[in-house]
């Protein structure tokens, strides 16, 4: 499953992707980089223009706080780099409704 959330346009344009297993479960699960295998982990990938344009997350957090019928919550934090730069994103959450 992807969630993805974006704001802005042209240079101020912001976007961060997370990927989940179909089945996901509460609790918190590390985000891993593995294109391989997309089904069954937590990934995350970024842009965050004009500075970056899609890189992918290569450490970090997913913490799934709800999965019910209705939804799924959670939080996230996690660390990229794209160059020689370093960006890690913090106090980061979602609702997603079904």
């Amino acid at each position: 499953m992807n969630i993805m959330g974006s704001t802005g346009i042209d240079n101020t344009y912001k976007k961060i992707s997370l990927w989940t297993p179909l089945n996901v479960t509460k609790g918190s699960h590390d985000i891993v980089y593995d294109l391989s295998n997309m089904e069954t982990t937590y990934q995350a990938s970024f842009s965050f223009l004009p500075a970056i344009n899609n890189a992918n997350a290569k450490s970090g957090k997913i913490n799934i706080t709800a999965v019910d019928d209705e939804k799924i919550e959670g939080t996230f934090t996690f660390s990229g780099t794209s160059g020689e730069q370093t960006f890690t994103v913090t106090e980061g959450s979602f609702r997603v409704l079904k």
